[in-house]
Order: C-alpha cells, then sequence, then structure tokens
C-alpha cells in the first residue's frame, strides 16, 4: 500500500513538472515587456504620478514572471508579462502625453509671443510684407533658378448653360 503511495506521488509531480516545462518559456514577451519599460523610463514616465505608478508596477511584474521562469512555471510567467506589458504600455502612453501637452503649450507661447511681436511691429508701422497663401516668396510668373515658373491661381472656366429648346419632347 505504501509503495503504490509512492508511485502515485511520483507520477503526480512528474507529470505536474511535465505540464510546466511543456508550456514554452515566454522569452518574446519577456523583451517586449522590458523594451516598453526601459521606452517609458526614457520617454519621462518617472515625472509623471500616474506613470511612475504603472512603470513601477510593471518592473514589479517583469521581476515576478523572471522568478516564476526560473521556477519553470512559463505558463503564469507568460500571465503576469501579459499585464506587466499593458502597464509599461500604459506608463508609456502617459509619459507621452504629459509631453505632447507641454509641447502643445510651448507651441501656443511662441504662437502667441509671435502674435504680440506682430501686433507691435504693426503699431509701430513696421509690419513685414505679407507672405502669399502657400508660403512662397516668389512672385507669380517669376522663372525659378530650376528654370521652373511658379504657377498663378488656377482659374476655373465658367460653367456652360444650355438653354431649353421650347419645342422639344415632353
Amino acid at each position: 500500500m505504501l509503495r503504490s503511495i509512492h508511485l502515485a506521488l511520483g507520477a503526480a509531480v512528474i507529470a505536474s513538472t511535465a505540464a510546466c516545462s511543456s508550456y514554452p518559456a515566454p522569452n518574446q514577451r519577456m523583451a517586449d515587456a522590458v523594451a516598453t519599460s526601459r521606452a517609458a523610463q526614457e520617454v519621462g514616465a518617472n515625472t509623471n504620478p500616474q506613470a511612475q505608478l504603472h512603470l513601477r508596477l510593471a518592473n514589479e511584474e517583469i521581476e515576478r514572471a523572471k522568478r516564476l521562469m526560473e521556477d519553470g512555471d512559463n505558463k503564469r510567467a507568460d500571465f503576469v508579462l501579459v499585464r506587466a506589458k499593458a502597464d509599461a504600455d500604459l506608463a508609456l502612453a502617459e509619459a507621452r502625453e504629459v509631453a505632447a501637452e507641454r509641447d502643445a503649450k510651448a507651441a501656443v507661447a511662441r504662437a502667441d509671443a509671435l502674435q504680440s511681436e506682430l501686433q507691435q511691429a504693426i503699431a509701430a508701422g513696421q509690419a513685414p510684407a505679407p507672405t502669399p497663401i502657400g508660403g512662397s516668396s516668389v512672385p507669380v510668373g517669376t522663372t525659378t533658378t530650376t528654370g521652373s515658373t511658379v504657377p498663378g491661381p488656377v482659374q476655373q472656366p465658367a460653367p456652360v448653360v444650355k438653354p431649353r429648346s421650347e419645342g422639344g419632347a415632353r
């Protein structure tokens, strides 16, 4: 009886080990999670509290997945790495959002400064010459150094309206 219990326990251990080792190591998921975590750090996730939280969670999950892989539990490590990649993606998105907002504010400030500068120049009578639509400062019809001629605006012909004939078929 004791011998059959030992055999059953041995078979169970072998079966559970075989089941865990049959699941492939999630090396690609690990690489993806680590790369996204590093990208979030480089973009500045450590400067935003929300991004910092998600980055910390991602890094903790990556470390947990490494331990699980060392223990041979690749399936659980794979699931943990899915969560780690999601947290790293969120940290990266939050960091990019903050950077985009900062850049937008800087652009608005620069536009406001240029507008103010232009208003001062107009008030002083020193307004710059207007730039034609399209941004070209070359007059229409001028031949450039490349030999091409700057075209003027395209004029559409007036539509032709045919009069109805009075005696036509109805």
